[in-house]
């Protein structure tokens, strides 16, 4: 992915955009989680088809970055060596936290056949059982910052949906 043209990529996400018409998209936040260089350049060709999907009848109306409350950065931080003041996200930047706990099975579920993040030689692997077990509990949430709009927006907002007149938080 990171070798790949990203305006060839914000391209064929705006296609997408185009057929599908979501109210909202999700991407990574600008430092792809942890680092890592294809969330990077999703994030950034996602952002970009965003914003360029204005053209487009029906273009979503909220762009949300995921990410990890300062928190959380903290204590996750330990065990890969981030800084949780630059990984982190504060409180009061996050928009939506959600609890995904009743997901957890499918999350873990794609995980696992996510072969750079789950193979023998990664780092979760290689991660102690302690971090493992705090990892789980943290995957319980997830929080989201919000990148881009369209419209009226007031917050906080109870879900990602909120206020787009759906029925759905």
């Amino acid at each position: 992915m990171m070798n790949t043209d990203l305006l060839e990529v914000e391209q064929n996400i705006r296609e997408v955009i185009g057929r599908t018409l979501p109210q909202v998209v999700l991407t990574f936040d600008p430092h792809g989680a942890y680092g890592h260089a294809d969330h990077l350049a999703v994030h950034r060709a996602t952002s970009a088809a965003f914003f360029s999907s204005g053209h487009l009848g029906g273009a979503p109306q909220r762009l949300f970055f995921n990410g990890l409350k300062s928190e959380v950065a903290k204590q996750l931080g330990v065990e890969r060596g981030l800084d949780p003041l630059l990984y982190g996200v504060s409180d009061d930047t996050v928009a939506v936290t959600l609890d995904v706990g009743a997901q957890l099975d499918k999350k873990n579920a794609a995980l696992k056949v996510h072969r750079s993040q789950m193979g023998p030689t990664s780092r979760m692997a290689q991660m102690t059982e302690e971090a493992r077990a705090k990892m789980a509990d943290f995957f319980k949430t997830e929080s989201f910052a919000l990148g881009g709009f369209r419209g009226p927006l007031c917050t906080p907002l109870a879900g990602l949906f909120d206020g787009l007149g759906l029925g759905v938080v």
